[in-house]
């Protein structure tokens, strides 16, 4: 026993020191690849310090074991962009390497064929490019994951990809591959969980129905690849997916009943595409998350099954032909925080308890045939965001305690039945930007100070009365016509100086039009005037006068400028302007402008031909208004204007927006 001594310390001897050597030979390597790679920035840690045993496994990005051994490099977002040095395969037990979300260019690193122990290559989001090699499948056999997403590879994905026989996980999404793909050779791969070659604008053709024996997926991504024909019933083993994604596609047919009975199936995707029919109302696929089938064909009721997808928190049905109205238990989904149905034509009421019982967010349902009252459940819980519901047939009064829902910024109500006082409170909420309430019979008036936040208003042929407020700062568009409003815009507009468009013809404000015309094109020059910190406006009396008085009346008390050629009258200009006389001289030389001299001539042009004597020779609306917007986005791109659409509907336009 005695002599069993010297020969186990001569053991732990003999490991110790073959320990350190493997410690030595592993942190050489390391050093030898960061210079290899030009000593990147994100590698200034690797620094030997006296062969400190194990030093290296301190390293950023290293991984090791507990031997001192090099199984892992991990340098996500290392902002790397030199080549992938050869040397990074002298580490012989490296396992795994993650370079995503650099700045790596070229072709697909080869020199990764070394790496013979390699199991998990993530080379996405960088910016390779080329077709991907013939022999790829030269990388090791070993292979459970690979990531080539994000990148700009090109051509055929070569059948080589699929020679992994333990490959769990391939991921060739977000490429521009441009040819085919291997289908049937991919369908070999039977330990695949992990599918996605979606974001490729691959050759078009039908999903390969050898995907239906990767029975062990639980994540396809197929979408917009220029898939064809209809989802096949070969794919109804795939019972362990928990997302199906072939959105953006030109597939079409039913959607197929074995769709709506995966049970472990947690987001369904199927939008943009030309499915048609009625969806299935036996459905057991009741662990959904997310359900899309927006903008296809589809008609027929919401089935009633969708109430029982506890666990809905997306419904998204927008731009079908669906019909009927939405089932009453879909207001007891305690998880639904997103309500999309707009451009349908479903009817009836909204669900009574509609957002009591979730945090309910976001609410589109234009352009449908909805009727009755707006629930007043839908902000209960205080994080509603979003009321979309023009073009409908809603009536009753906008529900009071709306009133307390200051998360919200963007109300959109046009085009309905409503009647009663808008809450007052509205207007000062903090989030608020867009209003459009027009063409209903609101009732109430206006504050005199709106929200700062709020950019738009559009409440046209209401019923709402009193004065215009004194002070919007951030109004870009107040359109008000047609209602009851009185008195007299403010004397002081300073707090209203970023408005660009404004109407409210039609009440009995005394202010001629021309006045606020004319004030708003001087406004739209303040930037290259300096800045402007009042603004003061004339009161003129409503004037009454026919076209008769005019024309028989003109005199040197009236002429409607004085430009280069002298004093300028109506049929004079009309007459110019029909002989091809200049006209840039006939503009008022009090308020010509170099820079603005073209706008002032096209505009004085267009105000000629709109009030010519002959009636027919007057052009139609639809050219007035190509003519204007020309001279806009001439000023537009002059001027450098962001003329970019936000999103949720908060824009210029009328559009339900997604």
């Amino acid at each position: 026993m005695a002599n069993s001594y010297p020969l186990l310390l001569l053991l732990l001897f003999f490991s110790n020191s073959m320990a350190k050597l493997v410690d030595g030979d592993e942190l050489q390597t390391l050093l030898t690849i960061k210079r290899d790679w030009g000593s990147p920035a994100a590698l200034s840690s690797w620094k030997a310090r006296n062969f400190v045993s194990s030093t290296h496994c301190n390293w950023a990005g290293v991984t090791c074991t507990s031997t001192g051994q090099v199984t892992a490099l991990s340098f996500p977002s290392f902002k790397i962009a030199k080549p992938i040095p050869a040397s990074i395969c002298s580490l012989k037990n490296l396992t795994l390497i993650d370079l995503s979300y650099n700045n790596l260019t070229g072709n697909f690193p080869m020199v990764l064929y070394n790496c013979l122990a390699l199991q998990y290559l993530d080379l996405s989001n960088n910016q390779f490019s080329s077709s991907l090699p013939d022999d790829i499948s030269k990388l090791s056999s070993e292979m459970l994951h690979l990531n080539l997403s994000s990148n700009a590879f090109i051509g055929n994905v070569p059948s080589a990809i699929a020679a992994f026989p333990k490959l769990k996980s391939l991921l060739l999404d977000t490429n521009s591959f441009n040819g085919s793909y291997p289908g049937a050779a991919i369908g070999g791969l039977m330990e695949l969980e992990t599918l996605t070659l979606a974001i490729n604008p691959f050759m078009p053709g039908p999903v390969p129905e050898e995907f239906g024996k990767l029975t062990k997926l639980k994540t396809l991504w197929l979408s917009g690849m220029n898939l064809t024909g209809a989802i096949p019933d070969a794919l109804s083993p795939l019972t362990e997916l928990t997302l199906l994604d072939m959105s953006w596609n030109k597939m079409e047919g039913r959607i197929p009943e074995w769709v709506w009975k995966l049970q472990k199936l947690e987001y369904l995707y199927l939008y943009a595409n030309k499915f048609s029919g009625e969806i299935s109302p036996d459905i057991t696929a009741l662990n959904l998350l997310e359900l899309d089938l927006s903008s296809n064909e589809l008609t027929g009721p919401i089935p009633e099954a969708v109430g029982n997808m506890k666990n809905l928190t997306w419904l998204f049905l927008y731009f079908n032909n669906l019909t009927r109205h939405i089932p009453m238990s879909v207001a007891t989904l305690p998880s639904l925080t997103d309500i999309r149905l707009f451009d349908n034509m479903l009817s009836g009421p909204l669900p009574p308890e509609l957002g009591k019982h979730s945090k309910l967010a976001n609410l589109e349902v234009c352009n449908n045939n909805f009727s009755g009252e707006l629930p007043d459940t839908l902000c209960l819980n205080k994080k509603l965001y979003d009321i979309v519901v023009f073009n409908n047939s809603f009536s009753g009064v906008f529900p009071a305690n709306l009133g307390d829902c200051d998360t919200l910024d963007n109300i959109m109500a046009y085009n309905n039945h409503f009647v009663g006082d808008f809450p007052e409170k509205i207007w000062s909420f903090p989030k608020l930007i867009n209003i459009m309430i027009q063409d209903n019979s609101f009732t109430g008036a206006l504050p005199s100070e709106i929200a700062h936040n709020i950019s738009r208003i559009e409440m046209g042929n209401n019923r709402f009365s009193g004065v215009v407020p004194s002070s919007a700062v951030g109004l870009k568009n107040f359109k008000a016509e047609n209602n009851l409003f009185s008195g007299t815009l403010p004397a002081d507009m300073s707090a209203l100086a970023n408005v660009t468009e404004l109407n409210l013809a039609g009440n009995h404000i005394t202010l001629v039009s021309v006045a606020i015309t004319g004030w708003l094109l001087l406004h739209r020059r303040k930037n290259d005037l300096g800045d402007v910190t009042s603004w003061k406006m004339t009161q003129f009396r409503t004037l009454d006068f026919t076209k008769h008085d005019i024309i028989s009346n003109i005199n040197e008390g009236n002429m409607i400028g004085r430009g280069g050629s002298g004093k300028v009258y109506p049929k004079w200009a009309s007459r110019r302007y029909k002989n091809g006389g200049p006209i840039a001289d006939l503009v008022d030389d009090e308020i010509q402008d170099p820079d603005y001299l073209d706008d002032m001539v096209a505009m004085f042009e267009l105000g000629v031909v709109c009030t010519g004597e002959d009636p027919t020779s007057r052009p139609p609306m639809s050219e007035v208004l190509h003519r204007l917007l020309q001279c806009h986005h001439r000023c537009a791109y002059n001027h450098d204007e962001d003329i970019t659409k936000p999103a949720f509907g908060i824009d210029n336009s009328l559009d339900c927006i997604v």
